[in-house]
């Protein structure tokens, strides 16, 4: 076996060849540059790299260098047409964005000084790719400068915000009572997004009222064929069904449909206006989620009650514990399911911040993929991924939601239904080539913390929202700037590591040795390292502790037992270079 990396013999040339300028193009890809072109020179001779290499050097000081951010730029969706675009700056300025599509432009501007910048950007065309920069403007002795940062992305593929209800919907006559009773069924339930299930649909009032009320997917069963007929009619004239609302006909309450702890909520609109339990418990039971799965069954004052001991015997009986209330929008008993016995977590990128690639899983005893059933499948799909070759973050799991990082992005999801909960597109967030290094994220069953350059971001769970950023606890170089490495959480604190900014593997293109890290020597083989180690402790932010002796192996972090542990070299030589 050899191999050799020099090309040897004539040069054998294609029967035909497309020019472009600023683009690769040939017979089957075309892959256009972004941003602008200055110059450009044609040879007719094969120009010396140190020649190539001056010209550049000539005119390099001519351009000004994209501008750097104190935080983000990050991006939500909060519409299907609108997006909600934040960043910090380190001093007040005026708020100014441009936002490209096709070749054309548009300015956002606020003129406030401020250093914590929003922007609301509407009007945005569904699935397209669009690109945005931020201006920053720089104080000077005499006239000021405008610099940009890069060109971001805003790719509304991505945009997975509820489908809105058409202005003037309306498939039901007014109905106060039934309007009160699901603003009180959605004050009690802790899912801004998932599955509704209404059983006992009956006319779907209750899943229309639902549905306008709340971001969740309304899926109504009922035994009634003309019912059915007439609900799906009424929400395919408002032009919510099949988006926000579904109506199946079953033959019996008792063998639905559906797979097995999909439904985030289980109501009847049946027993809500005729006081009939038509519901089978253990059936309900059987759909109903782990780990916060609310049942809510209930009438509203004035109306005769229902059998409220019957309906609490029933939920009993099949392991749930009901509780009844009344107040000023009627009688109501929920039940909670808890979550599933022997389910583990997937904090980190190994499972646990020990490092064992478990995190709990009893997985119900089985041993092979044989025993297990598809529950889900569908967004975000491949394309919010990167190539997987360039070995990037495994995904979390955590409190019953799936956390996965794409290019630049996470989306949160429902790990029982695949609701896509939350999405946040974060340009700076990036890491590969995990064998050589550590997980730029972590989560517990509140927060999902990310880290980003210089910064942990510690983001709610549930809703997506930033809730703070915590700086890197800095090494005692001071000829570098630091970047928050390795990340873990434990009971009570957030753990990280302070590394040379810049040191991680942030390249996703290329061959073994650039994009896919398949090399066996050479850069892509070598292991990125910390100055320091130390704690910030969940309660408030603070720090709690640092660690600074030798240069520390990211990829060897481990905790376990209350003790923090990695590999180290305190020879000087390593620790000045």
């Amino acid at each position: 076996e050899a191999e050799t990396n020099k090309e040897t013999g004539p040069l054998t040339y294609p029967e035909q060849g497309i020019f472009d300028i600023g683009a690769q193009h040939d017979s089957d890809t075309f892959h256009p540059m972004y941003g602008m072109l200055h110059e450009v020179r044609l040879y007719d001779r094969a120009v010396p790299l140190d020649e190539l290499t001056r010209r550049f050097a000539d005119k390099y000081d001519k351009f000004n260098e994209p501008i750097e951010l104190e935080t983000g730029p990050y991006l939500r969706f909060e519409t299907p047409t609108t997006a909600h675009i934040r960043w910090e700056t380190a001093g007040p300025m005026p708020t100014r964005l441009v936002l490209l599509d096709r070749g054309n432009s548009r300015r956002f501007e606020h003129d406030t000084p401020t250093t914590s910048h929003e922007m609301i950007v509407d009007d945005l065309p569904r699935d397209r790719m669009l690109h945005y920069y931020i201006e920053k403007y720089i104080e000077k002795e005499v006239d000021g400068v405008v610099s940009n940062t890069i060109e971001l992305e805003l790719d509304t593929h991505f945009n997975f915000s509820s489908p809105v209800i058409p202005e003037g919907a309306q498939p039901f006559k007014d109905d106060a009572a039934i309007a009160s009773a699901a603003k009180s069924i959605l004050n009690r339930c802790e899912f801004p997004r998932g599955v509704c299930l209404v059983i006992g649909n009956g006319d779907g009032r209750l899943a229309w009222e639902l549905a306008r009320q709340s971001d969740l997917r309304i899926i109504g069963v009922d035994t009634d064929t003309e019912k059915v007929a007439a609900a799906r009619e009424a929400f395919i004239k408002a032009g919510v069904y099949g988006s926000r609302v579904a109506v199946h006909h079953v033959e019996s309450y008792d063998k639905l449909p559906f797979v097995g702890r999909i439904a985030n909520m289980i109501v009847s609109e049946k027993l809500l206006t005729i006081g009939k339990a038509s519901l089978d418990m253990e059936e309900a039971f059987r759909v109903l989620r782990p780990e916060g799965g609310l049942i809510c069954l209930g009438r509203p004052n004035g109306d005769e009650t229902f059998d409220v001991d019957e309906v609490s015997r029933s939920l009993s009986a099949v392991g749930l514990e009901p509780q009844t209330t009344q107040d000023g929008s009627g009688t109501w008993i929920t039940a909670v399911r808890p979550a599933l016995e022997g389910a583990g977590e997937w904090s980190h990128l190994y499972g646990r911040a020990d490092n064992s690639a478990f995190g709990g899983e009893e997985l119900a005893g089985a041993s092979t993929t044989g025993e297990m059933n598809i529950q889900w499948i569908g967004r975000p799909g491949p394309r919010a991924q990167p190539d997987r070759n360039g070995r990037k973050p495994s995904p979390l799991s955590t409190g019953g939601r799936l956390f996965v990082q794409g290019l630049h992005r996470i989306i949160a999801l429902d790990a029982f239904n695949g609701t896509v909960l939350w999405a946040l597109e974060i340009p700076s967030l990036e890491r590969f080539n995990m064998p050589r290094d550590c997980s730029n994220w972590c989560a517990d069953e509140q927060f999902v913390y990310i880290a980003a350059k210089d910064k942990c971001w510690q983001i709610n769970a549930v809703t997506g929202d930033i809730e703070a950023f915590h700086p890197v606890v800095g090494g005692s170089r001071e000829d570098w700037t630091y970047d928050w490495g390795f990340i873990a959480q434990t009971d009570n604190f957030v753990l990280g590591s302070a590394e040379k900014a810049g040191t991680a593997f942030v390249s996703f293109w290329g061959d073994a040795g650039a994009g896919w890290y398949d090399a066996r020597s050479g850069p892509a083989t070598f292991k990125v390292c910390s100055d320091a180690v130390f704690a910030r402790r969940k309660s408030d932010g603070s720090p709690a502790w640092s660690y600074e002796e030798g240069v520390i192996i990211n990829s060897t972090i481990t905790v376990a037992d209350g003790k923090l542990c990695f590999v180290e070299s305190r020879h000087p030589d390593v620790k000045q270079s």
